[in-house]
Order: C-alpha cells, then sequence, then structure tokens
C-alpha cells in the first residue's frame, strides 16, 4: 500500500517519493511500540491522497498530520464520539471515488499495451475482495503477482546456439520472432567474426591440394594475354574448382564439428540453472527445446564440442554452480570437450569455479601459433579463440564429419 500510494501520488508532481523510506520507517515503529504494548501504525493510501487532495507540498505535511492526530487523540475523543458518522463516510467516500476516477485509465492502458497478466492480477483482487473479504483478495492478489515472479526467475536468459554449415554464423533454431511471443529477445544470429577466414586459412596451410588450387588461379592472372588464350581451359577448371569451395577435394571438411554455443546472458542462480540443463538436455536429445520429451529422437546428432560464453554470467550461487559442475562433467565423461569464454573479470567468480573443480574439467589447447587468448587459463579470452582450439582438436582427430549440430539450416 506504502509503495502504491507512493507511486499514485507522486505520479502527478514533480517529485521523487521513495516508498521503500516509508515502510523502513513503518516498520521500525512498529517494531519499537510493540514492546511496549501500542498497536503497530501502518501506512494508508487513503491520508496520503487526501494530503495530497488539500495541497500539501512538502514532507513536513506528515509531521503535521501525525501531530495533529496526536493532539486530538489525548484531548478531543470525547467530542469526536458525537461526530455523525456521514461525515467520516464522506470523508472516505471522497478519497475512494478519487481512487475509482484512476482505475479506468490504468486499465485502459494495460488493455492497450496487452498487459494481461496485470489486469488478471487486477480482476482477481477486485473479485476475492467483494465477493469475500478485503484480506482474502489483497492476499490472492499477493499470492499471484508471487507466482509471477518464481515463474519469470525460473526462465533461463541463456541462448543455445548451433552452427549454419559452411559459414561462420550460429543460429537459435528456437527463435520466437512471432508478436505474441513471451521469449525473452535475445539477437537470432550470432557472427563469429574472422572463424571464416581462420578455417580457409587452416585449409590452405593443412592440405597441400588446396595451395595448387591457388599456385594455379596466381600463375593464371600473371601471364600474358596470348598465354591466357593458350591456357583457358587450364583456368577454367581452376575457377571451377574454386567455386565449389574444394568440396570434392575435401568432403565436409567445412561442417565436421558437431558444435553449440551456449550464451548466458544473465548471473546464474538455482533456479535458472535447472532450466539451462533441462534445454541442452533436449537440444543434444531432439534438437530443440519445445520438443516433447516423447518426440522422436534425432538421428546423426554427435555433439563433440560446448562452448559457455559467460560474457553475461556476472555472479554464481552455490547451488547453480554444482548444477554446471554436473553439466560439465557429464559432457567430460561422454567424451565432449568444454570451453568457458569471456568469463567475467571477477575473483569471486573466478575462484568459486576454482574451488568447485570445474576448473579441472575444461578443455585447455595450447595454440600460440593459431593465435588463441588464453590471459586467465583455462578461460578464452573470445568465441574465436574457443573456435580455433576446437578445429585444431579436430584436426589431429580421425572420426565422422557430418554432425546435425553442424549441418542446421536457417529458415
Amino acid at each position: 500500500m506504502s509503495s502504491e500510494s507512493a507511486g499514485l501520488v507522486g505520479s502527478g508532481r514533480d517529485v521523487r517519493l521513495s516508498p521503500s523510506r516509508e515502510l523502513v520507517s513503518l516498520g521500525t515503529v512498529g517494531t519499537t511500540v510493540s514492546m511496549f504494548g501500542a498497536l503497530p501504525s501502518f501506512g494508508g493510501y487513503a491520508r496520503s491522497k487526501l494530503n495530497a487532495m488539500i495541497g500539501a507540498k512538502t514532507p513536513v505535511s506528515g509531521c503535521v498530520m501525525g501531530l495533529t492526530t496526536l493532539f486530538v487523540t489525548f484531548n478531543f475523543l470525547n467530542y469526536v464520539y458525537y461526530l455523525p458518522l456521514c461525515v467520516l463516510n464522506a470523508v472516505i467516500a471522497t478519497v475512494g471515488w478519487h481512487m475509482i476516477q484512476e482505475s479506468p485509465k490504468e486499465i485502459s492502458f494495460h488493455i492497450r499495451t496487452k498487459g494481461w497478466n496485470e489486469i488478471i492480477t487486477f480482476f482477481v483482487t477486485l473479485s476475492a475482495s467483494l465477493y469475500y473479504s478485503i484480506e482474502i483478495g489483497v492476499a490472492m492478489g499477493c499470492f499471484y503477482s508471487l507466482m509471477r515472479v518464481l515463474k519469470h526467475s525460473t526462465q533461463s536468459r541463456v541462448q543455445i546456439l548451433a552452427r549454419v554449415a559452411g559459414t561462420d554464423t550460429f543460429v537459435n533454431p528456437d527463435f520466437d520472432d512471432s508478436p505474441s511471443s513471451n521469449f525473452f529477445k535475445l539477437p537470432r544470429r550470432l557472427i563469429v567474426s574472422g572463424y571464416k577466414e581462420f578455417r580457409r586459412q587452416s585449409l590452405v596451410d593443412e592440405n597441400p591440394a588446396v595451395t595448387m588450387l591457388n599456385d594455379i588461379q596466381n600463375s593464371s592472372s600473371s601471364q600474358s594475354q596470348a598465354s591466357q588464350e593458350r591456357d583457358k581451359n587450364a583456368g577454367v577448371l581452376a575457377n571451377n574448382l574454386a567455386d565449389t569451395k574444394m568440396v570434392d577435394v575435401f568432403p565436409q571438411l567445412e561442417d565436421r564439428e558437431g558444435c553449440l554455443i551456449v550464451k548466458i546472458a544473465e548471473p546464474l542462480t538455482f533456479f535458472n540453472a535447472n532450466d539451462m540443463k533441462g534445454r541442452l538436455k533436449r537440444v543434444e536429445m531432439y534438437g530443440s527445446t519445445h520438443e516433447h520429451p516423447g518426440s522422436k529422437q534425432k538421428t546423426n546428432k554427435t555433439l563433440r564440442h560446448v562452448v559457455f560464453d559467460l560474457h553475461g554470467m556476472t555472479s554464481i550461487d552455490s547451488s547453480a554452480t554444482q548444477i554446471m559442475y554436473d553439466i560439465v562433467n557429464n559432457y567430460q565423461k561422454r567424451g565432449i570437450n568444454v570451453f568457458f569464454s569471456r568469463i567475467f573479470k571477477s575473483r569471486h567468480l573466478i575462484q568459486r569455479l576454482r574451488d568447485s573443480g570445474i576448473e579441472k574439467l575444461l578443455s585447455i589447447v595450447d595454440g600460440e601459433e593459431f593465435g588463441i587468448r588464453q590471459t586467465i587459463r583455462p578461460y578464452y579470452d573470445d568465441i574465436l579463440d574457443a573456435l580455433k582450439a576446437i578445429d585444431k582438436i579436430d584436426s589431429s582427430c580421425e572420426w565422422e564429419t557430418r554432425s546435425y549440430f553442424s549441418n542446421i539450416g536457417m529458415d
């Protein structure tokens, strides 16, 4: 009530009213007077509204009203007894009428902005107050609001991205851009700058056939006009091979890593960490977080690498740390490499990850010649550095290159 009073009374004035100060004051006074058997004081919208209606402009008006109440209580209670009830009813009715006048404007605003949760809260509180009692109405309104807060806090703002085949673009396959979506609006795609050029250079360095094709192109461009006419067929052949992106020479080499990027854009707690764990499991088993657990599992869904982007994870509590440890430990037992990148520079955060044992489970790749940066080992400075480490690991492995997670398409 005090918070609502401060918001409504101060909205029509160029002044900032702090509801927390009144709550602290009322709590302190109530705790103190309860030790002496006195009745606790409480905030009231009617008094605040009446005070504003008569032209009060400073906090002194509250002191004057309090002193006046004390003076009347000690000296004029016998006379107040004879005051007609209609006078009190008129005061309450006047304030109540002003409160009702503000309701249609508030309701129309929430209808216009499609704030259905706020409208439901209003009608639940109003209906319970009219048909049962004010106490039950307020209790039901508070309970419904609390459930909304809990539901909101348990929905993680974690984005799980899979790579578009043959590109440096990672997309969120479950992105919902419909107007009615309640999905927290994160970017649908992530382009890792420099990754495509790095992969192309890796092909040149690791495969002599690519170097041969590049030499053919370079030599054909430096020939004279007569020589170009003579070697026209060789140039056409080289161009055709280049246009096919070496698919015939190195089939599926661009798509060999079954890799996911998990962007954590908020501090991790017990609630959202549990939600993240469930979403990762669904993506791995069904290819989408929206699939029903009874759906048919995807085939050819080999997952080999998971990169956690911790740029937005400014803190993590103990329960979330335990869940994160279980996730990383489970991946490691199954032979899946886990990389942490862009960790928030917090001594407390890094120490908690170290004490939990998560650091020992992370994949470490020494690759200064690849330009892999690790200012704080074993954490990578950027997502690109983690992807370079993945490329170095894959270049020394002989496994099936096709994977569901590296061949996802775009709509």
